[in-house]
């Protein structure tokens, strides 16, 4: 297995122990992101990734977010996209996530006052999400990447 180092996000230097815990792993003590600060920084640097389809996927799997760890790690990075991004997630993955309208409405105030590019650098077509503004890839709306469910 290879472990690519990168750098923190330099908004995160004025609070770099937010979002970590200390482990022990195999005897040696080292610091993880949670769950939460995790989900949100590869929403903020998704080009940390193959592609949007590997983030949606990986995302997919989790059970349970803290919204307010979520948003306060937000609060801490102050991108309006990566706002956009994760309200996007969230309210596409609202009922997996158990979460209800008046929990996405502590992003409404974040929303973008004009429209954002998911991905400025995806060329496919893509779809205004009126609720976020936010520009999205069609292919992220509509999961073409997933198989098609045929009834028999």
């Amino acid at each position: 297995m290879t472990f690519k180092g990168i750098a923190v996000p330099k908004e995160t230097l004025v609070n770099p122990d937010f979002g970590v815990e200390i482990i022990d792993y195999q005897g040696c003590k080292i610091r993880v992101t949670t769950l939460e600060r995790t989900f949100v920084d590869v929403l903020h640097r998704p080009f940390l990734i193959n592609s949007w389809e590997e983030i949606w996927r990986s995302l997919e799997s989790i059970e349970y977010l803290n919204l307010q760890q979520v948003l306060a790690y937000a609060n801490i990075l102050n991108n309006v996209t990566t706002y956009a991004r994760i309200t996007f997630f969230l309210d596409q993955h609202r009922e997996m996530l158990g979460l209800t309208e008046k929990d996405l409405l502590l992003f409404d105030i974040f929303k973008p006052k004009n429209p954002h590019y998911l991905d400025r650098h995806n060329k496919e077509p893509n779809q205004l999400v009126n609720r976020w503004n936010l520009i999205v890839p069609k292919s992220l709306i509509q999961k073409t990447w997933e198989e098609p469910h045929e009834n028999f």
